[in-house]
C-alpha cells in the first residue's frame, strides 16, 4: 500500500492514473469495473463515491470501534489502485483493498478515525455520471444537556443562506470552466460576513464547503435553525452563450410565471439526481402539512423582499426580465418562513462568467441581498425573550403565562417573530393549534 498521505484533491487526481490491478478469474462481461473514487468531507459526514460501469451486488459491514467499515462487492474489478492514506478528513484514515473468496469478491476496507454511522446506496446513471455506489459516513450524534442560562436571551433574526449545488453536483459550468457551486459558495460567505456584522442577526450557512446537501436536507437545516428567512443563491446556465442577466424567484403554488421560470425550476429541482441522495431516506422530505394561510403570508413577505433584491441587482448589472419570477422550486416549498432564490447571472455567458469570478462583483451581489435582509429586520423585528433560567425555575402553578391576542392579518409565523419565539415552540405551547386563527384568539407565548 502507498504510505503517502493523500488529501481529497490529491486522492481524486490519482484516481484513474495508477496501474491496473491483477485480474480476477471471471469472464469480462460478468465483471463490474471500478474506474473512479471521490471523497467529499462535510461537517456532519464524509461521502465516498465509487464510479462503476454497471450495477453491483454488495454488502456493507462494520467491525471494531471506531474500527473499520468493510465493503464487499461481488464480481468486481478495480481498474485503478484504491489503496491510500487519507489526509485532512475527520473520519477516514485510510483505504485498503484485497480480493476474497477465490477472487470472486473485491473488498474495500475503510479504516476510521472515529465511530460513524455508515449508510450506502446505489445511484443510476444520469446526464453527468454513470453508475455510482455511495457510502456516507455520518457522525454519531450525542445528546448534550446544557444548564439553563441566567442571561436574558436576545433572539436574533436568523437568515439561512443556501449556496446551491456542491460536491458531486457542480451546477452550471462556464465557458472558461468556472463552476456554479464555487461561485455561489463565495457569494454566500460574503453575505454571511455582512449579516454577522449586525448585532441582532445571525447567519446559518446551509452548505459551508464543497459537499452536497440534498434539497430536503437544506430545508431541514433551515427549519432546525429556526430560520426567519431563506435565501438560496445560484448562477444560471443555458446552451446559448448570449443568455445573460440576474433574476430572482419566489415559489408559485400553481403555474410558473414564464416558460423560462418553469425550465429553471426543473433544472434546479433535478439537483438531487446529480448530487446523489438515498431516495428511501429522502422520500418524505417535502411532505409538509398543508398550512395554506401561513404559507400564503410568508410568500407575500418573500415577494416583497425579492422585489428589493431585484431592484438592487438592477443597479449593478443586467437583469433577465424586469420582474420577480415565480416557479415551483423545491427549495422554496417550506411554509415556515419566507424564501427566495437568487440567480446571480448566467455563468455560461463569457462576459458574466468573468464578472462572477471577481471578488468585487461577488461583494456587490452580497450587498444587494443584504439590503433586503435589513428591510426584513425593520419591517418584521424580533423581540427580546425572557431569561432562560427564570423560565426553567418557574413552576407551572405559579409561573406568569404571557398571552398574545390574535389581531387582523396575523399568521403563526408573524406572531412567532413578534413574540421572540420559534414557530415550533409556539405550536408546542399551544397543543392542538390549527392553521385557522380567529381575531381575538389567545395564544400562549412562554
Amino acid at each position: 500500500m502507498d504510505s503517502t498521505p493523500l488529501d481529497r484533491r490529491r486522492f481524486l487526481q490519482l484516481a484513474g492514473s495508477l496501474p491496473l490491478l491483477g485480474t480476477i478469474p471471471a469472464a469480462a462481461d460478468e465483471v463490474t469495473s471500478i474506474y473512479g473514487i471521490r471523497l467529499w468531507p462535510a461537517p456532519d459526514h464524509t461521502r465516498v463515491v465509487l464510479d462503476l460501469d454497471r450495477g453491483v451486488d454488495y454488502k456493507l459491514t462494520k467491525s471494531g470501534s471506531p474500527g473499520k467499515i468493510i465493503l464487499k462487492m461481488s464480481q468486481t474489478q478495480p481498474i485503478l489502485s484504491l489503496d491510500a492514506m487519507v489526509k485532512d478528513d475527520p473520519r477516514l484514515k485510510s483505504v485498503k483493498t484485497w480480493f476474497a473468496n477465490g477472487g470472486a469478491d473485491f473488498v474495500v476496507e475503510f479504516v476510521l478515525l472515529k465511530g460513524v454511522e455508515a449508510r450506502s446506496f446505489l445511484l443510476p446513471p444520469n446526464e453527468n455520471y454513470g453508475h455510482r455506489l455511495v457510502l456516507d459516513l455520518h457522525n454519531i450524534e450525542q445528546k448534550r444537556t446544557q444548564p439553563p442560562s441566567a442571561v436574558r436571551q436576545q433572539r436574533k433574526l436568523t437568515i439561512a443562506i443556501d449556496a446551491g449545488h456542491g460536491g458531486e453536483d457542480p451546477g452550471a459550468v462556464g465557458y472558461k470552466g468556472a463552476k456554479e457551486k464555487r461561485i455561489v459558495l463565495s457569494v454566500a460567505r460574503r453575505l454571511e460576513k455582512l449579516i454577522k456584522r449586525e448585532p441582532r442577526m445571525r447567519a446559518v450557512m446551509v452548505r459551508k464547503g464543497d459537499y452536497y446537501v440534498s434539497l430536503g436536507g437544506r430545508v431541514r437545516k433551515a427549519r432546525r435553525s429556526h430560520a426567519d428567512l431563506l435565501i438560496s443563491i445560484h448562477a444560471d446556465g443555458f446552451k446559448k452563450r448570449s443568455a445573460h442577466g440576474a433574476s430572482v424567484f419566489v415559489l408559485s403554488n400553481k403555474r410558473a410565471s414564464s416558460e423560462m421560470a418553469r425550465w429553471m425550476a426543473r433544472r434546479e429541482n433535478r439537483a438531487d439526481r446529480i448530487g446523489g441522495v438515498d431516495k428511501v431516506r429522502e422520500s418524505s422530505s417535502f411532505a409538509y402539512a398543508l398550512r395554506d394561510m401561513e404559507r400564503s403570508a410568508n410568500q407575500k413577505v418573500g415577494l416583497e423582499l425579492a422585489e428589493i433584491v431585484l431592484g438592487e441587482l438592477k443597479k449593478i448589472g443586467d437583469l433577465h426580465g424586469n420582474r420577480v419570477h415565480k416557479a415551483s422550486f423545491a427549495i422554496l416549498k417550506a411554509p415556515d418562513f419566507p424564501s427566495m432564490l437568487v440567480e446571480t447571472g448566467f455563468i455560461t455567458n463569457p462576459r458574466e462568467e468573468k464578472k462572477l469570478r471577481t471578488a468585487a462583483y461577488q461583494q456587490k451581489l452580497a450587498g444587494a441581498m443584504m439590503k433586503a435582509v435589513r428591510q426584513f429586520a425593520q419591517r418584521y423585528p424580533v423581540v427580546e425573550s425572557a431569561p432562560l433560567s427564570s423560565r426553567a425555575a418557574s413552576r407551572p402553578s405559579t409561573a406568569k403565562v404571557n398571552v398574545y391576542r390574535v389581531r387582523k392579518g396575523d399568521t403563526l409565523s408573524s406572531i412567532a417573530r413578534k413574540s421572540g419565539v420559534s414557530l415550533s415552540s409556539l405550536r408546542r405551547l399551544n397543543p392542538g393549534l390549527g392553521d385557522m386563527l380567529s381575531i381575538g384568539q389567545k395564544l400562549r407565548i412562554n
